[in-house]
């Protein structure tokens, strides 16, 4: 693939977002750990770590990163299963104005999944 004159690279990319993510970047965490999440061509699939970089960024206030906290515990992926956690996470990126997480806690409460 090309864009912009320049060859897509899914690996030197990964590279440079673990430079970033390393260096504190909440964007980058976040980034990278959906590219560990996914997989690609040369990257190897690890929920594990992209929970970690997940939960880095979300420390950070990102709320991207705390509605795939969110999602990572509604589906028990590399986490336990734990709505009443998950709804936690939606609940505090719903709070920052993701409109993502707004709609998974509206339907946790409207079936009473996940809340007290």
């Amino acid at each position: 693939d090309e864009a912009d004159g320049v060859d897509a690279d899914p690996v030197e990319a990964l590279r440079w977002f673990e430079t970033a993510a390393s260096g504190g970047l909440a964007e980058a965490q976040l980034k990278l750990g959906l590219m560990l999440y996914s997989g690609s061509i040369g990257i190897e699939r690890n929920a594990v770590q992209s929970v970690t970089w997940y939960r880095r960024a979300a420390e950070q206030g990102l709320p991207q990163a705390l509605h795939m906290l969110g999602l990572a515990y509604y589906n028990g992926d590399a986490v336990p299963a734990d709505k009443f956690e998950a709804a936690k996470f939606f609940a505090k990126a719903a709070e920052l104005g993701d409109a993502n997480s707004q709609y998974w806690l509206g339907t946790l409460l409207k079936y009473g999944d996940g809340v007290p």
